[in-house]
């Protein structure tokens, strides 16, 4: 998998830049991360591309900590699913984990942890 770099900010705010391309597990992070925040369903060309958890956010079903917890641990199994269908098996996520940092309503801190077929891992803490 390859894209162009997604520059990640503190405050939340994010920045494409065309002059610069990622792969491998830097690639597959990025677009789980965009995947986890986008609306399931959104995106025709990718059917699997997005989750429920923003959805489940805005109806107010992340009411308590438990839902929040599963919220991120659905949309990660949802994630690691329709990343492995979009990339060559050796490119594959061994592993996608959202940990619940931050549970302050509505703003939910997480720290995706990914880990390619190698065992390298990555993180990135961000905010929904």
């Amino acid at each position: 998998m390859t894209s162009l770099l997604l520059n990640f900010s503190d405050d939340g705010k994010w920045r494409l830049d065309t002059s610069k391309s990622v792969s491998g597990l830097r690639a597959a992070a990025q677009a789980s991360l965009v995947s986890v925040a986008a609306e399931r369903g959104e995106y025709k060309a990718v059917p699997l591309f997005g989750t429920t958890m923003l959805q489940q956010g805005t109806a107010g079903l992340l009411s308590n900590l438990a839902a929040a917890r599963h919220a991120a641990n659905w949309a990660a199994a949802e994630t690691l699913e329709m990343i492995n269908s979009e990339t060559p098996q050796a490119q594959w996520l061994q592993g996608f984990w959202l940990e619940l940092d931050t549970y302050s309503p509505p703003f939910l801190g997480l720290r995706a942890i990914f880990q390619d077929a190698t065992g390298t891992s990555q993180d990135f803490s961000f905010s929904l």
